[in-house]
C-alpha cells in the first residue's frame, strides 16, 4: 500500500501532466495537494530524480514534440497549448531542451501517408 505522502506526490505530478496550458506553480501545487514545501521537494527527487518544476517542463517538452510530430497544430498552438505565451519563448525553450529548434521536429515528424513518426 502506498503511504499518503507517496499519494500526495502522485497527485502533485498528474496535476502537472494534466494542466500542460497553465501549470500551477510550487506554492499552488503544494496548497492544493497539501503537503509541505519540504516533502514535495523531497518527494518528486526520491520519486522522479528532478524538481517539481523539472517535472513539469520536461511534460510540457515531450507533448509538444509529440503534437508537432503529429501535425495537427501550428507552433503558435502548441506553444499555447503547453503554456507558453509566444512562439519565441517556446522556441527558445525547445531548443535548450531538445537541442534543436522545433521547426526540425515538424519537417521529421511525419511519413508521406501523413502518420506520425516516432524515434
Amino acid at each position: 500500500a502506498r503511504t499518503r505522502h507517496e499519494m500526495q506526490i502522485e497527485r502533485a505530478a498528474d496535476i502537472l501532466r494534466r494542466e500542460l496550458a497553465d501549470p500551477p506553480g510550487f506554492r499552488d501545487l503544494v496548497r492544493r495537494v497539501g503537503i509541505s514545501h519540504n516533502r514535495l521537494a523531497a518527494g518528486f527527487v526520491a520519486r522522479f530524480g528532478c524538481t517539481p518544476h523539472d517535472y513539469g517542463k520536461r511534460h510540457r517538452m515531450q507533448a509538444a514534440r509529440r503534437m508537432i510530430r503529429e501535425g495537427r497544430h501550428g507552433l503558435v498552438d502548441v506553444a499555447a497549448l503547453v503554456g507558453f505565451s509566444g512562439q519565441a519563448a517556446f522556441g527558445r525553450a525547445y531548443t535548450a531542451f531538445f537541442g534543436h529548434p522545433p521547426g526540425a521536429d515538424r519537417r521529421a515528424g511525419v511519413d508521406g501517408r501523413g502518420r506520425a513518426i516516432r524515434p
